[in-house]
């Protein structure tokens, strides 16, 4: 009930924890009108760096249909298109 009619954002680097991730995960947080949005690699207290760069948007898993975070939209978004 806690993860009900919100957001969350996961930093990619600890995204594994979660479990079903990422397929389950996303098909469960859905059900619960969540929605999942990947941030960028943890780095301490820094919860605004986003999927900023080619680096960080292929540690996304193959397949991942939740939201991403970024702050270089226009970096990212043409990569959206390629394959990883």
């Amino acid at each position: 009930s806690a993860c009900r009619n919100t957001v969350l954002v996961v930093p990619v680097t600890h995204a594994h924890w979660l479990w079903g991730w990422p397929n389950r995960f996303l098909l469960r947080m859905r059900a619960a009108s969540t929605e999942v949005f990947a941030l960028g690699p943890w780095e301490g207290e820094d919860f605004t760096r986003g999927l900023d760069d080619l680096a960080s948007y292929r540690l996304l898993p193959h397949g991942y249909s939740g939201g991403i975070w970024t702050n270089r939209i226009d970096v990212i978004a043409p990569l959206t298109a390629m394959p990883k």
